[in-house]
């Protein structure tokens, strides 16, 4: 079985999300499988995230799920278009959940995903990591580079802005310091450059 996400919850349950398999919760040396969709697509779990009210929320080929504490299930689709590919999830400083999507951002907003960016060149690309930091930026490792968004504006840091590569994966603060993963290895990038 290909593992593909991970998430130990604050129950005591480890979240298995899987290349194809769908979902599993272990528990007690017990195995649960929950089915993330009839599709093949929603049988790919890319991401989960536990919030602070403890939903578990689950990024798949085929949209957003939330599994509530109580086990109910709820699906999230977008405004319009087709079924979402859901590639990173955070929780921010109030509580709102940011999905990273194949092809841009969006924010859980009632039963349904709206698109954060709209008409916006940058807007379409791929978002690997999301980064909810303390001061109320979003940082974004996506295809073309680190995204900050920020009071509804995003701003692109790229080759032409001096990183070194614009593939990016994965994101992490350190202090005053982000770490990035990309396929030159590892990038520490600190936050005051950005900021000036």
């Amino acid at each position: 079985v290909e593992i593909r996400a991970l998430l130990s919850d604050r129950r005591g349950s480890l979240w298995i999300g899987t290349g194809g398999n769908g979902l599993a919760e272990a528990r007690d040396g017990r195995v649960r499988w929950l089915d993330t969709g009839s599709s093949s697509a929603g049988q790919w779990v890319y991401c989960l995230l536990q919030d602070r009210s403890g939903n578990i929320w689950v990024g798949t080929g085929n949209g957003l799920l939330r599994i509530a504490a109580d086990g109910r299930l709820a699906r999230y689709d977008r405004e319009q278009g087709p079924a979402a590919v859901v590639r990173s999830l955070a929780e921010d400083a109030t509580g709102s959940i940011w999905v990273g999507l194949t092809d841009g951002l969006a924010r859980v907003e009632g039963e349904r995903l709206v698109a954060a960016v709209r008409g916006e060149r940058r807007s379409g690309e791929r978002v690997h990591s999301i980064l909810a930091t303390a001061d109320g930026v979003l940082w974004l490792a996506t295809d073309g580079g680190l995204l900050r968004f920020e009071n509804g504006r995003i701003e692109n840091f790229s080759t032409r802005e001096g990183l070194p590569i614009d593939m990016l994966y994965w994101l992490v603060e350190d202090g005053d310091d982000l770490w990035i993963s990309s396929d030159l290895g590892l990038l520490r990038l600190p936050r005051r450059q950005i900021d000036e």
